[in-house]
Order: structure tokens, then sequence, then C-alpha cells
């Protein structure tokens, strides 16, 4: 049925998440400016059905070290498949690296997007545009 086939069409796009930090503390007895790096992990969309399973976010990975610095912004970029309508959760990690190699965390954020497809109709799952999202997060 054509009712059927206008469902399976999902709308679908890849965004680029870009990280970086602002007012981190200074960190040791000289104060100095932490060496960071950030761990994401995405919370997957849940089912419409809501079938009560909590999911659990998946690990995307961990950008490079930024040294010294208390406005860190990391080069690496996490693409993500993001499906319109659906509601995204981004957990992000700061940690500080510490010179003898123990990491401890100075910072710890979430945040939740939705965007909505003006448009789905004309949009199938191979198609992919190019968005780019920006997260910035506050040390404290």
């Amino acid at each position: 049925s054509d009712h059927q086939h206008q469902h399976q069409q999902q709308c679908t796009t890849k965004i680029q998440l870009f990280l970086h930090a602002s007012k981190l503390p200074r960190t040791g007895r000289l104060r100095s400016a932490p060496d960071t790096f950030a761990q994401v992990s995405i919370v997957p969309p849940q089912s419409s059905e809501g079938d009560g399973v909590e999911t659990k976010p998946i690990p995307l990975g961990t950008t490079e070290v930024f040294k010294r610095s208390s406005e860190p912004r990391w080069a690496k970029v996490f693409p993500i498949q993001y499906e319109y309508g659906t509601s995204l959760t981004v957990f992000v990690d700061v940690l500080s690296l510490k010179s003898s190699g123990r990491r401890s965390k100075i910072s710890s954020s979430a945040s939740a997007a939705t965007a909505s497809c003006d448009n789905c109709a004309d949009c199938s799952g191979e198609e992919t545009a190019d968005a780019a999202g920006g997260c910035d997060y506050m040390g404290g």
C-alpha cells in the first residue's frame, strides 16, 4: 500500500559534532592550564513503541589531547547519523591528563537535540546532507 511505503522512508542526515570547552579549571600546584581530552558517547533515539527498555549510551570515541589550554578546541570531528524528528542525547566528559598519566574528570555534560525535517517525503534514507553541529561546554 502507498501509505506503508511513505512510512518506510526515514529522513536521515549526517551531522558533524565539533567539540570545544571554555573556562576549564586550572589544575595542580602551579595552576597551569590542563592537558585535556574529551570522551563522547551518544544515546540512540528511543523507539516510538516506548518498550521501557533503557538505552545505554554508545561510546563514539575520544578526542586527541589538547595541550595546556583552558579553552580547548579539539580537531576531531564525530560524524553522527541522525534521523529527523528523533531525540538525540550526547554525553561529553572532559578529562585532564596529569603528567603522571593519571586521568581525572573535570567536566561532564549531556545535551539533547531534536531537529525536524520540513519535507521528509522528498527525503530518502540514502540521501544525507551535511549539517554542522557545535557544542559549547562550560567547565565549572
